[in-house]
């Protein structure tokens, strides 16, 4: 099913990267400043640890959320996060805000502001053109292998980018790991949430009642849910006609949610799954929350 539904965006480069600054060759306000940073000029070449503490799935994208170390997050610049929405609106930030269907190319959020706003319209455009192809490709498995599962789209600006000879997502994490609780979640039928919870309380009973009994930041505390390096990420793959970079927003809606549910205290519905624990946090996001993050080497460079 994930190799059905997502699609890898280009064949160019095989290395999964985290962004650390967009500069689109420069075209971005503010990439020649950071270019010129002494730490960012010092940093090249350097070898970084970073954590893998779980993975995101939306409407659009496939992603892999990252937690940088005390001396790589000084190299992070995201100017989307102090740009996104405040916390709470997440909500009311996508049209498609409470449908809980999980249909190819059918895109669910956007970044604030007219650039945001043209970027989703251009991504919903290309979504429609490509209905039938992703109608076809949804049937098709001539490109589910496992090699693409650990492609990643091109990215443009300066990376923190994963060293090749490491292994970074295991065949048995994504054959085995996911989707038995996002297939059972993508409908997002509540009674079903609690069927399959009654179903699995005999194993995990005793996970399931922490789960209800405490907060998310607590149960996992290798996950950033809020302030700076939370949209930090590896893209995997993407729906039909969506743009790599949309991973980054979806994060940043997915963060929104989970502080809701950090204020509002209310009781989580945790599905246990292989190495992880899963979440449907409802309008097409579901989250798995990894028991143990995964390490990862990394080196600091240019990614054109």
């Amino acid at each position: 099913m994930l190799g059905k539904y997502y699609a890898r965006q280009s064949k160019s480069n095989r290395l999964l990267h985290c962004t650390a600054k967009f500069c689109a060759r420069g075209k971005v306000s503010g990439s020649s400043s950071y270019h010129q940073r002494e730490d960012v000029v010092a940093a090249r070449g350097r070898v970084f640890c970073i954590f893998l503490p779980g993975l995101v799935f939306t409407r659009k994208t496939m992603g892999a959320r990252v937690t940088l170390g005390v001396d790589a997050m000084p190299l992070f610049c995201k100017p989307e996060e102090k740009e996104w929405a405040s916390p709470g609106k997440a909500s009311q930030s996508s049209p498609n805000a409470g449908v809980s269907s999980f249909s190819p190319g059918k895109a669910s959020s956007s970044p604030s502001g007219k650039k945001g706003k043209k970027a989703a319209a251009k991504a919903e455009k290309k979504a429609k053109r490509k209905s039938k192809k992703s109608a076809a490709y949804w049937e098709c498995d001539e490109n589910d292998n496992e090699e693409e599962l650990k492609e990643e789209a091109a990215g443009v600006g300066n990376s923190l980018e994963l060293d090749s000879s490491e292994n970074p997502l295991p065949d048995s994490l994504l054959s085995r790991l996911v989707f038995n609780a996002v297939a059972r979640k993508q409908e997002g039928n509540s009674r079903e949430v609690e069927n399959v919870e009654g179903a699995t309380a005999g194993k995990a009973g005793e996970s399931s009642a922490i789960a209800k009994d405490s907060r998310l930041s607590e149960l996992f505390p290798g996950v950033v849910f809020e302030g700076e390096t939370r949209s930090a990420h590896l893209t995997l793959r993407t729906a039909q006609g969506i743009e790599s970079r949309e991973t980054n927003f979806d994060l940043l809606r997915t963060c929104d949610m989970e502080q809701e549910l950090l204020r509002c205290g209310k009781p989580l519905k945790l599905i246990p799954v292989s190495h992880g624990q899963a979440c449907y946090h409802g309008d097409g996001v579901c989250c798995v929350y990894f028991t143990e993050p995964l390490k990862l080497k990394t080196i600091f460079s240019g990614s054109y």
